[in-house]
């Protein structure tokens, strides 16, 4: 399925933040085009309220004392024509002070005199994509460089893995940052990930909505095609290859699919369907797993991907909002409302709605170009900081001698171990195991979910708070 639960969370730094506190280097910013040049060399002439403005993430100095707040304006000289904006004034007297007037529209260049940092002004502080302060005035100057992002992925990957990561390549790609790197121990394995212009988030897939949704349509040809044809396949979805016949079909494969798992598997055998998949069609059948592009060429339902699409001229939150929706609604085969969609930095949030009468909602994330999904965001800071506060629960619980134990044949007992992160496995046992059998026989453990310290146990049902109280930690 193309919906996926996602929580709503907000950023509190950005990832270049992430790559100043990491001891990033600070290369300058990189331009985009002569629309940015042309912004800063007018912001150069007669600087911003925006660019005075202090980055969040830095404390910029004060401007110094003797800086005027504007410049000196020369007074009105006898015999010289007045502003057209001001009534005639009358001629200087003397002994009296000389009325001001504003500086003319064409006034001789001067040196600048000192200012906030800004474009005219001397920086003394770094934004924290490595630009210098004084470049706040240009439209990416506080965007995150190539480098920078690099190396702020492999740091946080480094940290999440606890080993050295190499990086072989950052650059630029569309809206996007393309990292590669590989782990120092298995650097022949390469990894790539995608990384949001404002170097917030992270995605190792993206999906390409246009072509997406032209996928869609192929796919929805081709399934009514093969009905046609009269073919069906049987299998048993509980296997290996029962699940790769499932996603060689496509998203609407089921129309084609009988599963002989569980309680179908006497009504399969009745009609001698044993060996699995099965291919059946009017005149004839045959076992074993079966690719997509063989059965096309078979039965003559050809289907056609990966097509090129073009990106769209301008992504709007309208039109990128509609956009996902389409497809989603199309992969659902069920109606899908759009509930909201807004610019949120470098990416678009779009929130969508599924089953009207008890609406299940999905935030998904578009490149500022409204042309990729990031498929499973993460936020880089927001989860570098929610991994730290798992590790300290963790070895809090080491500390205190709790553990818990749980059955891999048991999916509830999976499940609410899994809310604690991947790290809870240091203090889980799995009864099922040979290995965990006697320990989970000696503590008395019958059901699961279960909790244990000392000889205080407690069993199902359990919540998080249950965990919390036993051990003496908090998440």
């Amino acid at each position: 399925m193309l919906l996926r639960q996602t929580a709503l969370r907000r950023a509190t730094l950005t990832l270049a933040t992430l790559a100043a506190l990491a001891g990033c280097a600070k290369p300058a910013p990189e331009s985009r085009d002569a629309s940015a040049k042309a912004g800063a060399a007018k912001a150069t002439a007669k600087p911003s309220a925006a660019a005075a403005k202090p980055s969040a993430a830095v404390v910029l100095p004060s401007p110094t004392a003797d800086a005027p707040a504007q410049a000196p304006q020369a007074p009105h000289a006898p015999g010289q024509p007045t502003p057209p904006a001001q009534p005639p004034r009358p001629a200087h007297a003397p002994g009296q002070p000389p009325p001001a007037a504003p500086q003319p529209s064409a006034a001789p260049a001067r040196a600048p005199a000192p200012t906030p940092p800004g474009p005219a002004g001397a920086p003394a502080a770094a934004l924290p994509g490595g630009a210098p302060a004084g470049a706040a005035a240009t439209p990416d100057a506080d965007t995150p460089t190539a480098a920078g992002v690099g190396r702020a992925v492999v740091d946080f990957v480094a940290f999440l893995e606890g080993k050295p990561v190499k990086l072989l390549e950052a650059r630029r790609d569309g809206v996007l940052f393309r990292v590669t790197y590989a782990s120092d121990d298995d650097k022949a394995t390469k990894r790539k990930v995608w990384v949001s212009g404002d170097g917030r988030f992270v995605t190792t897939q993206l999906v390409d909505i246009e072509t997406r949704v032209d996928h869609m349509n192929e796919f929805r040809t081709w399934t009514d095609c093969m009905r046609a044809k009269g073919v069906r396949l049987y299998i048993d979805g509980t296997t290996k290859d029962g699940a790769q016949q499932r996603q060689e079909l496509g998203p609407f494969g089921q129309e084609l699919l009988f599963d002989c798992s569980g309680r179908r598997k006497a009504a399969c055998a009745a009609h001698q369907m044993t060996a699995f998949p099965t291919l059946v069609w009017p005149k004839g059948q045959e076992v074993g797993l079966q690719k997509r592009d063989k059965l096309a060429a078979r039965f003559g339902c050809r289907i056609r991907l990966f097509q090129e699409i073009a990106a769209p001229a301008h992504a709007t939150a309208a039109s990128v909002g509609e956009r996902v929706r389409r497809m989603h609604e199309k992969a659902a085969v069920a109606p899908v409302d759009l509930v909201s969609s807004r610019k949120d930095g470098a990416v678009f949030r779009v929130v969508l709605a599924r089953d009207r009468h008890h609406p299940q909602f999905t935030e998904i994330m578009v490149s500022a170009d409204g042309t990729y999904i990031f498929d499973a965001p993460v936020e880089l800071t927001v989860e570098r900081a929610a991994v730290t506060r798992s590790r300290a629960f963790i070895a809090c619980l080491q500390n205190a001698e709790t553990f818990v134990f749980v059955r891999s044949s048991d999916k509830a007992s999976l499940k609410w171990a899994a809310q604690f992160g991947a790290d809870i496995r240091v203090v889980t046992a799995d009864c099922d195991s040979a290995k965990a059998k006697a320990e989970c026989k000696k503590r008395g453990v019958a059901g699961v979910p279960a909790i244990s310290r000392g000889k205080t146990r407690l069993g199902p049902p359990l919540t998080v708070d249950d965990l919390e109280a036993l051990s003496g930690c908090k998440r």
